[in-house]
């Protein structure tokens, strides 16, 4: 939300990069994401996804 109380609407958001995040590697099969392990996906996105839920407030 910004100060006047609103949601924002800029993409600064978990969610909206954990979905996307999915539909790049379930529903679009990007490679080398698609085919990479697990851990391997957290480690690469997990600091930018937390970055992004550290500021929200």
């Amino acid at each position: 939300m910004d100060h006047s109380g609103r949601r924002r609407a800029d993409g600064a958001d978990p969610r909206s990069q954990v979905v996307g995040l999915a539909s790049l590697r379930y529903v679009v099969g990007v490679e080398p994401l698609a085919s990479a392990p697990a851990d391997d996906v957290v480690r690469w996105h997990g600091p930018a996804i937390q970055t992004v839920a550290d500021n929200l407030g």
